[in-house]
């Protein structure tokens, strides 16, 4: 039980120190559809990522379908600002 709640905090932990990278570039920035790709590339990799843990058992279902659920309203979210 509680590596399951290690691996989990660990999750949250990477997720928060990742989630900066993943917020809408700078107004500044001149390349704003470049920025919204390397975006949509990290958040991939975070969903792969998870997708990895979970087949590896490193993770309880609950606990992937709550992060993945949240992980993808997230890059939906992306992905409406990416539309014009």
């Amino acid at each position: 039980m509680s590596l399951y709640l290690t691996i989990f905090l660990a999750l949250v932990v990477a997720y928060l120190i990742v989630r900066p990278h993943l917020c809408v570039a700078e107004a500044g920035q001149s390349s704003g559809k470049n920025a919204f790709g390397d975006q949509q590339e990290r958040m991939v990799q975070v969903l792969h990522d998870l997708d990895l843990d979970f087949a590896t058992q490193k993770i309880s279902l609950e606990e992937y379908q709550d992060t993945k659920a949240r992980l993808e309203g997230e890059f939906a979210e992306l992905l409406k600002k990416m539309d014009p």
